[in-house]
């Protein structure tokens, strides 16, 4: 059983957009789920596909359980059957739900009973049971994203590497999806490791959080989470008073004290208020201006620190910079309590 798998003066060279990997030091270990943050292009995904040993440093060492992997192959191949990878976009054949998720253990040769048993299983655990017999053709995303867990899972890895499991799903399938992360970890001892870029989906997830940037690990940024008291407005919303000019406005069955979170990506900007159905309106300066290409992320000061990130073009369109009054919106669904 892998353990834990440890990352040493990392370096890749990501050729194709001059964009490098370095990472320092880094630990996974088994029995819970960690979470890797960052924006697209941050780097999660070629970290993955190093700990899946798709890829191979250009310098640096992984090492697995006290022992170095390269320039071993032979130790590479072995580990490599231990371990599950979930991409952004799966690739399923067109035969039904059962079918896809037996492929795996065929390959491996298993017994046609154990198959049965086994695919029965796991399509108990994700509660897909009633999508057994239909093709991924006909399924949803969010389904078609569970079968493609499901996959993985039933070869029982004892590493498991998902890449923005919940990427470009709707609301209900992506709770579902964390929901099926979280089922797997109470249940096995695997290494589980999921990228998202969504901050407070990793904080649904689990307290273990890494976060990256450019390439690097960087200090873990709270990013529009604020702790407060949930009241009840009487019109069917709750409120939190952040502070004096911040009411956060939004909708949860939740009551007593608690975090919120706001996407930093769901925060629209603009340069004087605009009509608009989004209940959460402040005025505040640009305190703060990061490149993360081909996007910006500002922080604008609104009695409180708040983050937007908008794209490049956006930015350079409104004609704003360090100083600038800047007005920061948001609707009522997009405030997560966490």
């Amino acid at each position: 059983m892998i353990t834990s798998v440890k990352l040493e003066g990392i370096y890749k060279e990501h050729g194709s957009n001059h964009f490098s990997l370095n990472i320092d030091g880094l630990e996974f270990h088994n029995k819970h789920v960690q979470a890797i943050v960052g924006p697209n292009g941050s780097g999660k995904s070629t970290l993955l596909n190093l700990l899946a040993f798709l890829d191979r440093p250009d310098r640096g060492s992984i090492i697995v359980d006290d022992k170095k992997v390269f320039p071993s192959n032979n130790a590479k191949n072995k580990l490599c059957k231990k371990i599950g990878y979930v991409r952004q976009s799966p690739y399923l054949f067109n035969l039904s739900t059962f079918d896809n998720i037996a492929l795996g253990l065929k390959i491996r040769k298993f017994l046609k009973g154990d198959i049965v048993s086994k695919v029965n299983d796991i399509l108990a655990i994700l509660r897909i049971e009633h999508l057994r017999k239909r093709r991924v053709s006909s399924l949803s995303r969010g389904e078609y994203q569970k079968v493609a867990i499901a996959q993985v899972l039933v070869l029982e890895p004892e590493m498991v590497l998902m890449d923005e499991p919940a990427a470009n799903i709707d609301a209900q399938s992506t709770l579902s999806i964390e929901e099926t992360v979280k089922k797997v970890q109470q249940r096995t001892s695997s290494i589980i490791i999921m990228t998202t870029h969504s901050l407070t989906q990793a904080y649904r997830m689990t307290p273990d959080i890494i976060s990256i940037n450019k390439g690097r690990v960087v200090d873990f940024i709270h990013e529009n989470v604020f702790f407060g008291e949930i009241k009840d407005r009487g019109d069917g919303l709750r409120q939190m008073d952040v502070c004096e000019n911040v009411k956060i406005v939004f909708s949860t069955e939740k009551k007593g004290k608690s975090y919120v979170a706001i996407d930093p990506e769901n925060i629209i900007m603009s340069k004087e208020n605009i009509k608009t159905s989004a209940r959460n309106t402040f005025t505040g300066k640009i305190i703060k201006i990061e490149s993360l290409e081909p996007n910006v992320r500002l922080v604008v000061d609104v009695g409180v620190e708040m983050y937007s990130i908008i794209t490049k073009q956006s930015f350079e369109e409104m004609g704003i910079n360090l100083g600038s009054s800047v007005v920061l919106s948001f609707k009522v669904n997009s405030v997560e309590v966490i």
